[in-house]
């Protein structure tokens, strides 16, 4: 768990810095699908110049797709 989390803030520092590669989604994931996410990237939307922000609630540990994954 400490190793992901390292991991995490490097490669959040790196984007910071403008040295990490851009992200490649999984399409299989629920929410690429829910907003449609391959077809904006087959019209080139790809989100270059674009900013993000997460407001985060937190992390339900007991979710299904956490099952197995967190100690």
């Amino acid at each position: 768990m400490f190793k992901r989390f390292i991991a995490g803030a490097a490669v959040a520092l790196l984007s910071v810095v403008g040295l990490a590669p851009s992200a490649q989604a999984s399409v299989s994931e629920p929410a690429f699908n829910a907003i449609n996410a391959a077809t904006l990237w087959d019209r080139g939307f790809i989100g270059e110049g674009s900013s993000i922000a997460f407001i985060d609630q937190g992390v339900n540990l007991s979710h299904e797709y956490f099952q197995g994954e967190v100690s």
